[in-house]
C-alpha cells in the first residue's frame, strides 16, 4: 500500500485490519477524523515495513496502531507463528481522546501472542488530549528495539500520562530477551505529572531490558519520574533520570508547536546542553533520528 490517502469516520470500526507476509505500507495518510475506531490493526506480520506514513486522530476508544501476533495454540495458517522481522519507522502517529496511541501487545489479557525481531525507530508519536499510556508494550517478545523516536505530550490533559510502558506478558509463557529502549526523546509542555518510561511489574520475562541514553524534558511538569522500574532488574545507563534534570532545559535548537511533522532542528541539543556526550556507547545505535552519524554519545533521538 503506497501513497494512499484515506479517512475513517464511521462508527467504531477499524480503518485497516491487515494480516500479511511481506506487508509494505509506505507514504500513506490515514485520518480517523476523531470518529473511526483504530486506525491500523494488524494481527500478524512477517517481513514487513510500515514507514513514512501519517496515521492519526482515532475515536475516543481507538488506538492509532495496534500490532498483535498470532495466538499460540490456535488453529489456522498462522498457528504457532510469531509476528516478526518488521520495521516500523519514520512515521507520525497522532493521538486524540483515546488513552493509547501505539500498542505492541496481545489482543486481550488471556492470549499468548509473540513478537520477534521488531524495530520501532525514528517515529514521531504525538499524544492526544486523553492519552494516558502513549505507547504500551506488553507481551512475549524477543529482540524488540525502540530507538531514536520522539514522544510529544504537549496536548495531554489527563492527570498522569505515561509515555512508554513496558509490561509483562499476560500469559507469562515466554520471553526471548533482547528488549532495548535507546535514545528516545520525551517532551511535554503540559502542566501535568510526567513519567517517560514505566516498567510497573518486572519478572523473569522482562528482566534485563536495556534502557540507554533517553532524554526527557517537561518544563511544565508538576511531578516527575523519568524512569520507574518496580523490580530494579532492568539495565539503565546514560538517561537523565533525575527529577531535577527533567525540569532542566536541554537547550534544544527548536521545539515544534502544532505541526505534525518535525523539522530537522526540533529537539536537537545545542552547545552547553547536558545531553551532549551525556550518554553511553551502544552497539545498537549508529545514527540518529535524521540519519546523522552518532559520534559523541548524545542523549535523546537527535545528535548535536
Amino acid at each position: 500500500l503506497d501513497d494512499m490517502d484515506a479517512s475513517f469516520s464511521h462508527g467504531s470500526d477499524t480503518g485497516a485490519f491487515i494480516a500479511a507476509k511481506h506487508l509494505s505500507i509506505m507514504g500513506c495518510s490515514w485520518d480517523g477524523q476523531l470518529g473511526g475506531g483504530h486506525i491500523l490493526r494488524t494481527p500478524y506480520q512477517e517481513s514487513g515495513r510500515i514507514s513514512n506514513n501519517y496515521f492519526g486522530r482515532p475515536s475516543s476508544d481507538g488506538s492509532v496502531l495496534k500490532f498483535h501476533a498470532p495466538i499460540q495454540g490456535a488453529s489456522g495458517v498462522t498457528a504457532g507463528l510469531f509476528s516478526e522481522k518488521v520495521c516500523i519507522c519514520d512515521n507520525t502517529f497522532q493521538g486524540a481522546a483515546a488513552t493509547g496511541v501505539v500498542a505492541i501487545e496481545p489482543q486481550n489479557q488471556t492470549e499468548d501472542e509473540r513478537h520477534k525481531n521488531i524495530i520501532f525507530e525514528r517515529n514521531y508519536v504525538m499524544a492526544g488530549t486523553g492519552s494516558q499510556l502513549v505507547m504500551q508494550v506488553q507481551g512475549e517478545h524477543e529482540k524488540l528495539t525502540i530507538r531514536n523516536n520522539v514522544f510529544n505530550g504537549s496536548d495531554v490533559t489527563t492527570a498522569f500520562p505515561v509515555f512508554m510502558e513496558l509490561r509483562d506478558s499476560p500469559t507469562a509463557n515466554y520471553y526471548g530477551g533482547g528488549m532495548r529502549v535507546y535514545n528516545n526523546t520525551f517532551y511535554s509542555s503540559a502542566a501535568r505529572q510526567f513519567r517517560a518510561i514505566s516498567i510497573p511489574s518486572v519478572s523473569a520475562l522482562t528482566a534485563g531490558i536495556e534502557v540507554y541514553n533517553n532524554l526527557a524534558y517537561g518544563p511544565g511538569s508538576t511531578s516527575n519520574a523519568f524512569y520507574y522500574d518496580s523490580g530494579h532488574t532492568s539495565i539503565s545507563k546514560g538517561n537523565n533520570s533525575s527529577d531535577a534534570q527533567i525540569l532542566t532545559n536541554p537547550l534544544f535548537s527548536s521545539i515544534p508547536t502544532t505541526a505534525t511533522q518535525l523539522s530537522d532542528t526540533d529537539f536537537k541539543p545545542t552547545s552547553s546542553s547536558y545531553a551532549i556526550s551525556g550518554g553511553v556507547f551502544s552497539d545498537f545505535v549508529f545514527d540518529d533520528r535524521i540519519y546523522g552519524r552518532r559520534a559523541v554519545n548524545d542523549m535523546g533521538a537527535q545528535e548535536s
